[in-house]
Order: structure tokens, then sequence, then C-alpha cells
């Protein structure tokens, strides 16, 4: 049965109800959602299209559906040689789908397990991709290399892109929570560079950042393209600059667009299997290698869990020989 096909689904009482699925996904995504990220539209597509494919390869309506359905489906997902955080994630999909079904919908009764939900394969370990490892020092000073050379031309694209590497290195914040940056997320006081930014969960975090080369890359860039006044205004502080645009182009660059560009820059670099969130564990590696406090990191990563912070640097971090030296000495005596 195609899902875009309403589902015949029998209750208890054998009274028929028929459920609309196209209506209840789109009522699922609203309220699961959050419309005011960048990525929201994506998101949705996502997930959407996660139920979609499993209702019409499983042919089957909700409430006839078992983990085995799920399993079948998850193998034929891996036959199509789909990523397994790729897999994950359809899966994840349909288990919160089927919980908003059975708990919002009102349909526990009818769906008393969530079939989804017993068939998740455990979430990928950090680590275990290449896409996700900390930098080497030496491959960090290749890359910043790379880009600053770029960015001696004086084109607003290249020093954009310095710029916004700059701001990754110095704070190890997310992806979006710098390309997300506007003009009033700036301030400047008394000589002290301030940054407002949206941080994961939708909250704003006020944190200062102390860093000369940031401060003198980020100036260059909006000197390059007349726009030193945008500090304070609620503007995008990265613009596109697409070829063949004009100069009144204000397009806010997407997340997207700069991490296809740090992958050309990466490769430039002889720097395999790029990903920006790569520039987040370095950064959690160099923190806590120089602090030497697991606290310290979390603060600076802004974890609100420390297991979250244990994950990203117990493979990292080589901690330090504090005691072999003394116990040495100590013996000699």
């Amino acid at each position: 049965m195609n899902l875009t096909e309403e589902l015949q689904v029998s209750n208890p009482e054998n009274f028929s109800i028929s459920l609309d699925v196209g209506a209840v996904v789109e009522s699922w995504l609203t309220r699961t959602v959050n419309s005011s990220l960048k990525r929201a539209n994506d998101i949705r597509n996502d997930k959407s299209k996660a139920v979609f494919d499993f209702f019409d390869f499983c042919g089957k309506s909700a409430e006839q559906v078992l983990p085995g359905d799920v399993e079948e489906w998850r193998w034929n997902l891996k036959t199509q040689k789909l990523a397994d955080g790729t897999i994950y994630n359809r899966i994840s999909a349909l288990s919160q789908f089927f919980e908003y079904l059975r708990n919002e919908a009102g349909m526990i009764k009818i769906i008393p397990i969530n079939p989804a939900k017993v068939s998740l394969p455990k979430a990928s370990k950090p680590f275990q991709s290449e896409s996700v490892k900390a930098l080497s020092h030496r491959e960090l000073k290749k890359l910043l290399e790379i880009v600053e050379n770029h960015a001696l031309d004086k084109q607003p694209v290249h020093l954009r892109d310095h710029a916004i590497l700059q701001f990754y290195v110095a704070t190890g914040k997310r992806r979006a929570e710098i390309i997300g940056l506007r003009g009033d997320s700036i301030e400047i006081n008394e000589d002290r560079f301030f940054i407002k930014a949206r941080v994961k969960g939708g909250h704003f975090l006020n944190f200062e950042l102390d860093d000369q080369t940031t401060h003198k890359a980020l100036f260059e860039y909006l000197e390059i393209t007349n726009r030193t006044d945008i500090i304070g205004k609620n503007e995008p502080l990265w613009l596109r600059h697409d070829k063949g645009a004009g100069k009144s182009n204000r397009q806010g660059l997407t997340s997207h667009g700069f991490a296809g560009r740090m992958k050309l820059y990466a490769l430039e670099a002889g720097i395999k299997n790029f990903h920006i969130h790569r520039l987040r564990h370095t950064f959690a590696k160099i923190v806590s290698e120089v602090s030497e406090s697991m606290a310290d990191t979390q603060e600076a990563l802004g974890h609100s869990n420390i297991k979250t912070t244990q994950i990203y640097v117990q493979r990292l971090a080589v901690k330090k020989d504090k005691y072999s030296k003394s116990i040495r000495d100590a013996l000699k005596k």
C-alpha cells in the first residue's frame, strides 16, 4: 500500500478508523521540528521521506507493523550502501513517528509497542568515522596556511572563508553557531569583543572572544565588502558572494555552502574525509591538553552534560605523566 493513500486501522472495538497518514505526518513534523532552524525544511523532508519510504516498502498499515518489518527495511537500506549513520537517522525518524502515533494521536491501545524502537540499532559512536576525528596540529596548521594564502588575493569570498575558519578554530563552536552570526551578534565594548550566538537548543549564549587573529580577519573581510558599519545591525555577517551577483547582493551564506568550500581547501591541504565538525573536535583536543581539566573542556565546548565532553576527549587527549619521574627519584633515595 502506498503511504499517500489512507491507511485503514481497526481499534479494539472493531470500529474502523481512517488514518490520513499524510496529514498525521504533517502534524507530527509541525510538533517536532523547530521552524526557526535554518535547516528546518531539510529536516522535515528527511523525516517525512523516511516514514513514507518505510510504509511504501512494508505495504502494511500502522497497527500491523512488527519489529521484523523494520529489520527487513534496515537490511534493504544497507543493500543501497547507505552509511550506518544515515540508516540510524531514518529508523530513528520512523521510531519518533510511531511514538507520536501511540502517545499524541492516542493509538497506544492499537499500537502497543513501537516496532521501530525495538529494532533501532545503536547510534554510531563518535570517532569511529574519519569525518569526526580531530585534526593533528600539522593538519590544522596546513589548513590555516592554505586558506590564508587564498585570502592574500583580497577577494571577498576568500577573506570571508579565512575569517570564518578563524572563528571555528578560536571558539570551537558548532557549524550553525558560526554561520548564523549576524551584525547584532557582535558587540565591541572598551576594546573587548563579545559574541551573542544562538546555540544548540535554541537559546543564546554570550561569550568573549579575546583573539586578535580572528578580530583582524573579520574586519579585513568587512572592510573589503564595505560593511564595517554592520556591527549591531540585524543583517547576516557572512554573505554568499555568488559569481555574477551584484554588489547589492545581501544573501547570507549557508552552512552547506561553506562546508563545500572547506572540503576543497582541505583537499588542497592533503586532508581526507574533512568535515567542519572536525574543527570542534580539534578544539576539544587542544583545550583538554592545555587545561588538563575535563570541567574546563566541558565549559569551553558548552556541554550541559560532562559525559558528552568525555566522549569528545577520551580518545584524543593524552594524559601527561606527572609521577613516574618522582617515583624513580624516590627509589634512588
